[in-house]
């Protein structure tokens, strides 16, 4: 077994697999390439690569060179029914390195499958046993890939993280990268989302996962929101906020610390959740930065318990209950692909 990092480029003899009866072709390093695999290992791995290798449609009969068809004996008959495998396999936009480790796993080469994959390594292997649904194929190395995939992704987008998985099927993981998906996308104006590098959330994101992150982001955003608007309102609407009753000490807390510092972290004049583009964990930051100052004490007291002070317990209170956007349909789906 090996590291990623350590892998050499694959080769065509790489592909040449023991008991191979059907030719396959592969791009390596922009060549087209071919190899041989076992049509029975692969029918037997993956049901699409069942129906590449037997197609379930009857072929037609050929044509001699006078337009004719062949005709053939109820003897050869029965030889082609057998022989219903195809001559050649297409796989030339697929990914060599991923499928190499894919046919290994088919061809029973244990030795040589890797104990650790980068994280795009790992979302190559996402991407095939996704589109070839074979991801149970991978489940004996997932355990590692993934635990070493977490600690890279946790500095990443979590989009890419949510697609891998849910194409290979670990629910606990899919159910914490959605999540944390919720705190770290932002919005355009036009309610698309942004990763944490500024990339499209994915399109092969799950059906209603995105949907359902994108309305809990924007719940937890007014959440957020209703703090300091909150504290703004009992301003307005009269009340005395003072310990002391001080219409001065009112006014400084609400002219200076509130107006001034919601402006300069633009969430003044007023704002709805679907005004905000910033993600929950950015906005959840400038509500938590602003301070109230306070008048100096004099003969008649303190003022330093004026004003709003459990800030961050209310920030914190949003963020850590933010309701997780998997549904059970998903759990569902996820249980079935191990």
């Amino acid at each position: 077994m090996s590291n990623w990092d350590t892998v050499a480029m694959p080769t065509a003899k790489d592909f040449l697999f023991k008991g191979g009866d059907v030719r396959i072709a592969i791009t390596v390093a922009g060549q087209v390439m071919h190899g041989m695999v076992s049509s029975h290992a692969l029918a037997m791995a993956s049901p699409v690569w069942n129906k590449f290798v037997f197609p379930p449609f009857a072929r037609l009969p050929a044509e001699d060179e006078d337009g004719f068809k062949e005709v053939k004996s109820r003897t050869q008959k029965a030889k082609d029914k057998d022989k219903r495998a195809v001559e050649e396999l297409d796989f030339k936009e697929d990914d060599v390195d991923t499928l190499l480790i894919l046919f290994r796993i088919v061809h029973l080469q244990f030795g040589d499958i890797p104990v650790s994959l980068t994280l795009d390594a790992l979302h190559q292997v996402a991407v095939l046993c996704d589109m070839y649904d074979c991801a149970g194929l991978v489940q004996p190395w997932l355990g590692q890939w993934l635990s070493d995939g977490e600690r890279a992704a946790s500095n990443t987008s979590g989009d890419k993280w949510v697609f891998i998985t849910w194409a290979l099927g670990n629910k606990l993981v899919f159910e914490k990268s959605t999540s944390r998906i919720v705190r770290e996308i932002s919005v355009n104006n036009e309610g698309q989302a942004f990763g944490l590098t500024g990339e499209l959330l994915s399109e092969k994101m799950p059906s209603n996962v995105l949907d359902n992150i994108l309305e809990i982001r924007q719940k937890s955003i007014q959440k957020l929101l209703d703090i300091p608007y909150h504290e703004l309102g009992r301003y307005r609407n009269g009340s005395i906020v003072c310990a002391r009753r001080s219409g001065n000490c009112n006014a400084l807390q609400y002219g200076e610390s509130l107006i001034m510092q919601l402006e300069k972290l633009q969430l003044y004049p007023v704002k709805e959740g679907n005004q905000v583009h910033i993600s929950v964990d950015s906005l959840a930051t400038k509500i938590k930065s602003i301070s109230t100052p306070y008048l100096p004490a004099n003969l008649y007291g303190s003022h330093t318990y004026c004003g709003k002070h459990n800030v961050d317990d209310e920030v914190g209170k949003v963020v850590n209950n933010i309701s997780c956007p998997t549904l059970d349909v998903h759990r569902q789906k996820l249980e079935k692909r191990r």
